[in-house]
């Protein structure tokens, strides 16, 4: 878990191998499995800091070294913020949502997080390139006041910063009870289009006020970690 929260350092989780790529290292995967093994022993039925059964924290763990490293157009860019996250939340560095790092369920680790703010971020690609699709992953853990974004609105722009695409999405279930879980959304531009953004401005609606149902008052947290750019 330790490092899970060090993407892209000699201690995290994982290292390039000969053709550049990221891959888990041999060292983790064996030690996921021998602490499920020792752990089932022993008689532990749940890893209190994850609340999972260890077969069920073994399997998702498995699938974050599988896929929670990955190159896409956004690596390496740059992004700005209209409202830049809450300083206790900040990913570990100021590109966390571009670094082709994936997050846990837990928000303490790799995630960004605006409190009764929206999250308004525009990537800069550098260059008009065309673009297959945009990934966003979002967090929910309504009982740490994290809810899913009520909205998000995609927009393009080229070198004048003119944002002549858009595509919005609102979420009806942004309000629901949900279990803790990520929540992602993918984008796909229509394919007509003759060419490529170097702008892509992101606008995720916090939820403002927490639901009457949550039985507690304040303001909600919006939870971001990753923004895929293929």
């Amino acid at each position: 878990e330790i490092a899970r929260a060090l993407p892209g350092t000699e201690h995290g989780l994982f290292e390039k191998d000969g053709t550049g790529e990221w891959r888990a290292k041999p060292y983790f995967l064996a030690l996921l499995d021998t602490l499920a093994i020792r752990a089932k022993r022993h008689g532990n039925l749940l890893f209190h800091e994850t609340r999972l059964p260890p077969d069920e924290y073994r399997e998702q763990f498995s699938a974050h070294l599988k896929h929670g490293a990955q190159q896409h157009l956004a690596v390496g860019k740059t992004i700005a913020f209209v409202d830049p996250p809450d300083p206790k939340y900040t990913g570990g560095s100021p590109d966390a949502l571009i670094d082709g790092f994936s997050a846990s369920t837990n928000y303490q680790f790799g995630w960004q997080g605006w409190w009764g703010n929206d999250m308004v971020a525009t990537i800069d690609l550098g260059t008009e390139q065309p673009v297959d699709s945009i990934g966003l992953r979002f967090l929910c853990d309504q009982q740490s006041w994290i809810f899913q974004p009520d909205s998000i609105t995609v927009e393009f722009g080229d070198n004048g910063k003119f944002f002549w695409w858009k595509m919005p999405y609102h979420n009806t279930g942004s309000r629901e009870r949900n279990s803790l879980s990520v929540f992602e959304q993918w984008y796909y531009p229509p394919k007509h289009m003759n060419i490529g953004p170097r702008y892509i401005r992101i606008t995720a609606k916090n939820l403002g006020h927490l639901p009457a149902w949550h039985g507690s008052k304040g303001k909600c947290w919006l939870f971001c970690d990753e923004i895929v750019v293929r």
